[in-house]
């Protein structure tokens, strides 16, 4: 339910001191009952969002009440212009009432106005008139509270989509860095007898890729909180960061005009060279020679990711994901993404992307 907003006592304080000085001026049958009845009733505005139902009953039901009273005392219906705020109140039964809320208080309301044409205090014209002014009434709420849900149920998509792309992110990351502390273990054990020294080196390595890896975990989380805003992420900038540790060669090279492509062709282009590196690192670890290639056209951007490492077979019980993502991030841009053995020996990765892609569930 929705909390009280600071204009709601102005409103009650606005209805209370018209109601009571057109109940002042007006000459109505048993005035200090009336009064005493009618002032307070604008009080249930201020509980008009949380308890929709309530707020009209308190209003409909004394003055059902009092109409019947006036039949019997055979005096005619007050025509009280202020009592207009029950249609704040009907709106709002519809508007933030629950379904079954909704009903009563339609119910409640109808059934007032067939009192009122019972009891001969209204025409069937005014009947008439009076149930299409609430009927609009009650619309007016059903369809702010359908705009309000398309809104919400949008913005609750859009975060959905944008958390699964930041735990995107955080598997690239952790993955990369995961992969690079294992070639670098690897390296340390088969070196250890004849180098010492050099063993000891690669434990430099694997702190410093385990820092960065939680450096950057970090941040994937803070941006994975609600209240936390979105940081920028790593691009084509960042490169050379992927290519320590590698135990491979690495040739990075890039063509074309770089500067001006948008932060998330930067940020999509820096996580499929990242997915490709670790990639290579589980699938062929005996590459010794990559290749990594960004050309810069005027329309599109092309990545080259070429490795002669012979591919190991993988396990069966274990999937990855690593293509499917790249395949989707690309396919997010409007590119398309490409990954298979080389005639020759080898593997080659490649995506080609609008140089005009923004789409916003690609950059982190």
């Amino acid at each position: 339910m929705p909390p009280r907003v600071w204009r709601d006592p102005v409103v009650v304080i606005i209805f209370m001191m018209a109601l009571a000085i057109e109940l002042a001026v007006r000459d109505i049958p048993w005035r200090p009952a009336f009064l005493a009845l009618m002032v307070p009733l604008p009080l249930t505005l201020l509980f008009r969002r949380t308890r929709p139902l309530l707020a009209l009953a308190i209003v409909m039901i004394p003055l059902s009440i009092f109409d019947v009273a006036l039949a019997i005392g055979g005096h005619d219906l007050p025509d009280v212009i202020s009592l207009v705020f029950g249609l704040a109140l009907i709106y709002s039964a519809f508007r933030w009432g629950s379904g079954r809320e909704a009903i009563w208080g339609a119910v409640l309301v109808q059934a007032s106005a067939l009192l009122d044409f019972a009891l001969g205090f209204s025409t069937l014209g005014d009947t008439i008139v009076g149930a299409g002014i609430i009927a609009l009434t009650a619309e007016t709420g059903i369809v702010l509270r359908r705009n309000t849900n398309i809104r919400e149920a949008l913005f609750l998509n859009a975060r959905s989509k944008e958390r699964e792309v930041l735990a995107r992110e955080l598997h690239d990351t952790v993955a990369h860095h995961v992969s690079a502390i294992a070639v670098q273990a690897q390296a340390g054990r088969a070196v250890l007898a004849s180098n010492p020294d050099a063993a000891l080196g690669t434990f430099d390595a694997i702190e410093e890729s385990a820092s960065r890896a939680l450096d950057e975990m970090r941040v994937v989380v803070d941006a994975l909180r609600v209240e936390a805003p979105l940081v920028p992420g790593r691009g084509v900038e960042h490169l050379e960061e992927l290519t320590s540790g590698l135990g491979a060669a690495v040739t990075l090279e890039r063509n074309g005009d770089l500067s001006t492509i948008s932060p998330t062709m930067s940020a999509a282009l820096y996580r499929l060279v990242q997915e490709s590196i670790t990639n290579i690192r589980r699938h062929a670890p005996t590459a010794t020679e990559i290749d990594v290639n960004i050309t810069a056209g005027p329309s599109t951007v092309r990545l080259k990711v070429i490795n002669n490492g012979a591919p190991v077979p993988q396990r069966a019980d274990v999937q990855g994901f690593g293509l499917v993502g790249m395949q989707e991030r690309a396919t997010l841009l409007g590119g398309t993404f490409s990954a298979g053995p080389l005639p020759g020996g080898g593997w080659i990765t490649e995506a080609d992307l609008p140089r005009s892609a923004t789409s916003a569930g690609v950059n982190s």
